[in-house]
C-alpha cells in the first residue's frame, strides 16, 4: 500500500462515478445486474476509504517522525533582532499586514538579517538553513537540485511546525528578499485582514515570478488558468486566481492557510515524484486553486538567476496581460512605471488584456 500514489484514490472515486453514470444510462431489468453495480460501488467505496485512511496514517506517521527529528536539531530556531520601526527592510504597510498572520518564519542560510519591529518579536521565528540542513534525512535532498531540495525541506518543516503549532496561517520570508515601495491604497491592511478571516484563499503570494511568460514573453498570451481578477470586495491590491495549475514561481514572501499546511508539506515530500517536481515554488505551489497575489508585486529575491529589474518587469508583464477587470485600480497600474533606487528600471504601455 505504500507505493500507491497518493492520487489513487481519487482516480478510484473517479472511476465510480463514471460507472455510476454510465449505469444511469441504461435501464437495468436485470436484479442480478443491479445487484452486481451495487456491491461493486460498494467494494468501491470502502477501498476508497481505506486507502485515504490507510495514506493519511502513513503520512502522519512520517511528519512525526520528521518533527521528532527536529527536536534533537539544536539551534535552528531563533530569535530575529528586533527593531522600534521597520528600517529599509520592509515598508510599514507589509508589517502592518503580519500583525494579523498568526506567526512569520523567516528561512535564512546562516542566520537572519531581517529585522523585525518588536510588536511581532514573539510571532516570528528565524529558521537557519545550514544547522536544519544537519539534520536533514539524506533521501529527502539527494540527488539533482540539491540546494532547491534544501530550501524546499525547510519549506516543509515550517509548514510541519505550523500544523503542530495549531497555526490559523503563517507567512513564510525568504531572508534574501527584497521589497519595493509602493503607494498602496489607504485601506490595503483592513483588505488583507478582511481576506484572512475567510476561507475563500489557499495562499496569498506578494512575490511571484510569471515563468510562463519568460520564453515568449510580450508574444506570450495569458493562459486562462493564469487570469487573476481583482474583487472590489477586496479592495484595489488582491487578485484572486481561481484555476490551479499557472507557473506563477517564487516562495519569498507567501501566506498560506492552515487547511493546507500538510497538502503542500506532502507534495514537497512525495518521493515517487522527481526531484523537479517537488520543488516548493515549481509544481507544488501552483496545485492550488483559490490563490490570490497581492498586486502590485512589492517583493523579490536578491539572490535569482535573472537580474531585479527583470523581475519587476516581469512582473510588470504579468498584470499587463493576466489580471482584470478592466480598467485595473491606479493603485496597481503604478507598477507600469515604477522606481528601483530612484532609477526607472522599466516602462510597458498602458494595459491592455490580450
Amino acid at each position: 500500500m505504500k507505493n500507491i500514489p497518493f492520487r489513487s484514490n481519487i482516480e478510484l472515486f473517479s472511476l465510480g462515478k463514471v460507472v455510476f453514470r454510465y449505469s444511469r444510462n441504461f435501464r437495468l431489468h436485470s436484479g442480478i445486474t443491479k445487484l452486481i453495480l451495487s456491491t461493486f460501488l460498494l467494494a468501491l467505496f470502502f477501498l476508497c476509504f481505506s486507502l485515504t485512511h490507510e495514506m493519511s496514517n502513513t503520512s502522519l506517521s512520517l511528519y512525526d517522525n520528521l518533527l521528532s527529528g527536529l527536536e534533537t536539531c539544536d539551534d535552528f530556531e531563533t530569535r530575529l533582532a528586533s527593531v522600534d520601526e521597520w528600517s529599509d527592510s520592509m515598508p510599514s504597510v507589509l508589517s502592518s499586514m503580519l500583525l494579523f498572520v498568526d506567526h512569520t518564519f523567516v528561512l535564512s542560510v546562516d542566520g537572519c538579517e531581517s529585522k523585525i519591529p518588536a510588536s511581532l518579536e514573539s510571532r516570528a521565528t528565524c529558521i537557519v538553513g545550514r544547522v536544519l540542513d544537519r539534520c536533514t534525512p539524506a533521501r529527502f535532498v539527494r540527488g539533482k537540485y540539491k540546494h532547491a531540495m534544501k530550501v524546499t525541506f525547510t519549506h516543509a518543516m515550517v509548514l510541519l511546525i505550523s500544523q503542530r503549532s495549531g497555526y490559523r496561517h503563517v507567512a513564510v520570508i525568504e531572508d534574501d528578499i527584497k521589497f519595493v515601495e509602493r503607494k498602496l491604497s489607504p485601506g490595503s491592511v483592513h483588505d488583507f485582514f478582511q481576506l484572512l478571516q475567510t476561507n475563500s484563499w489557499s495562499l496569498i503570494r506578494f512575490g511571484y515570478r510569471p515563468y510562463f511568460l519568460q520564453d515568449g514573453g510580450g508574444a506570450t498570451p495569458c493562459p486562462m488558468k493564469c487570469r487573476c481578477e481583482i474583487n472590489a470586495n477586496m479592495g484595489d491590491h488582491l487578485c484572486k486566481l481561481p484555476k490551479a495549475g499557472c507557473d506563477l514561481r517564487s516562495s519569498d514572501f507567501y501566506v498560506v492557510h492552515s487547511r493546507h499546511f500538510l497538502d503542500l508539506a506532502s507534495r514537497t515530500l512525495d518521493m515517487s515524484v522527481q526531484n523537479s517536481q517537488r520543488i516548493v515554488d515549481v509544481y507544488p505551489m501552483r496545485a492550488f486553486s483559490n490563490q490570490w497575489l497581492f498586486l502590485p508585486q512589492v517583493s523579490y529575491q536578491a539572490t535569482l538567476d535573472i537580474p531585479a529589474d527583470y523581475q519587476l518587469g516581469a512582473g510588470a508583464l504579468y498584470v499587463k496581460k493576466c489580471a482584470g477587470p478592466r480598467p485595473l485600480p491606479h493603485a496597481v497600474t503604478q507598477q507600469f512605471s515604477s522606481t528601483y533606487h530612484n532609477e526607472t528600471v522599466f516602462h510597458l504601455p498602458p494595459p491592455t488584456l490580450e
